[in-house]
C-alpha cells in the first residue's frame, strides 16, 4: 500500500520519503485511496507519510484522523487538512463553502474567525461600488500560501458570493 501511495504521490508533484539530511521533510497524514465523503477512516485510508515540508499546508493533519469522518470528497495523495475533516467546522444547515481570494491578504485567520465580505468592483460608467456580499461570515479554513481561505456562507447568498470572487473583487473585514 505505501509503493502505491509513494506512486501517487510522485504523480501529484509531491514528494515523499527522505531528502537531503531531511530537515525538509514532515510526517503528516495522507490518503492513501481516494475517500467518499462521509466516510468514517479507518487504518486503510490514511497513512503517516514523510513529505517535503514546501508542499505541506500550514494547517496539514498532524494527529491520526482515524475514526473522523471525511466532510469532502478526498483524493488519494491529498496531505489532510482540517477541512477534509470538518475540523475548521463543518457546514451547518443552509450553508455553503466559498473559497475566496481576497484582494488583500488576511493575518491571523483562523477557523471559527466572523468575517464580513465586501464587494469591490467599477461599474461599466467607471464609478466605484461596493457592496456588503455577506454579513458574519464564518471562517472553516484560513488557507496558506497556496490555498484561498475557505468562507461559509448562507445557501441563498453563494451564487453572488461567486459572482464577485470570479471577478476577483471580494475583501474580508473581520468581526470583532
Amino acid at each position: 500500500m505505501f509503493l502505491v501511495l509513494l506512486t501517487v504521490l510522485a504523480t501529484r508533484g509531491i514528494t515523499a520519503g527522505p531528502a537531503g539530511d531531511g530537515s525538509d521533510i514532515v510526517r503528516v497524514y495522507v490518503a492513501a485511496r481516494d475517500i467518499d465523503a462521509g466516510r468514517v477512516l479507518d487504518e486503510t485510508d490514511v497513512v503517516r507519510a514523510p513529505v517535503d515540508r514546501a508542499v505541506v499546508p500550514t494547517n496539514a493533519v498532524s494527529t491520526s484522523p482515524v475514526g473522523r469522518v471525511a466532510t469532502s470528497d478526498v483524493p488519494a495523495g491529498r496531505v489532510l487538512s482540517p477541512v477534509d475533516l470538518g475540523e475548521a467546522g463543518a457546514l451547518r444547515q443552509g450553508e455553503r463553502a466559498v473559497a475566496i481570494a481576497p484582494l488583500e491578504p488576511v493575518a491571523g485567520l483562523a477557523p471559527g474567525d466572523r468575517i464580513d465580505l465586501i464587494g469591490v468592483r467599477f461599474d461599466v460608467f467607471g464609478d466605484l461600488e461596493r457592496r456588503r456580499l455577506v454579513s458574519d461570515a464564518r471562517v472553516l479554513d484560513p488557507g496558506d500560501d497556496r490555498h484561498p481561505p475557505l468562507v461559509a456562507v448562507p445557501e441563498g447568498d453563494d451564487l453572488e458570493v461567486l459572482d464577485w470572487v470570479a471577478s476577483g473583487t471580494v475583501a474580508f473585514s473581520r468581526r470583532p
